[in-house]
Order: C-alpha cells, then structure tokens, then sequence
C-alpha cells in the first residue's frame, strides 16, 4: 500500500524552486542530476519532499527516508496507471466477441 496518493510523476510535476532547492541541500546534486544518474537517490529524495510536505524538519525526513528499504520507497507511491487500449481489453470477452444489437427505441 502507498504512503501517498500521487505517482512518481505527479510528485515531480509538483516539484517546486524551493523543493529543488531543498534537495540539492540534503543529497549534494541537482534533481536532474539525480534523476539521470542515480534514480534511487532521486526516488528517495522524491519521498523526502513528501516527508517535508508532511511537516518533517529536512534533517528528519532525510534520515527517515535513508532508514527506508529501496522496497519501501518505491511502494511509497502509487502505481502508474496502464493506458487503456481498445485493441488490447482487459477483460476476457473484449476484442472477439460480438456486442449484441440493441433493440431500435420506439
């Protein structure tokens, strides 16, 4: 179950100046930087700002989330929804069968 209701995307949508800022300072590197070289770090300082967000003091939520397992912190956010595609339905009657015809309105 996830710590939060947002996905990986939606918190980095929401990422503000101050909370690049905040990031920098507490991990040594630019999110970017992160993001491209180290995506661990970058989740983990993803939930970090999460953590902030909650009211956690920076050097709190940094040693909370370094106590946390890399299982944990990707279980901290929601999954990605998949995109549904009427070529490929989820369920088992989708693509072959045939939807009835519905009787003309009077």
């Amino acid at each position: 179950m996830s710590a939060t209701t947002a996905t990986v995307e939606e918190t980095i949508g929401s990422l503000t100046g101050f909370d690049e800022i905040a990031i920098a300072r507490a991990f040594n590197a630019e999110w970017s930087d992160l993001a491209e070289h180290r995506p661990s770090t970058f989740t983990r300082a993803l939930v970090f700002i999460l953590l902030r967000r909650d009211g956690q003091e920076d050097t709190e939520a940094k040693n909370a989330v370094l106590e946390m397992t890399l299982q944990e912190v990707k279980d901290y956010f929601m999954e990605e929804e998949e995109e549904t595609v009427p070529e490929e339905p989820v369920t088992p009657s989708g693509k072959d069968s045939e939807q009835p015809e519905m009787p003309p309105k009077n």
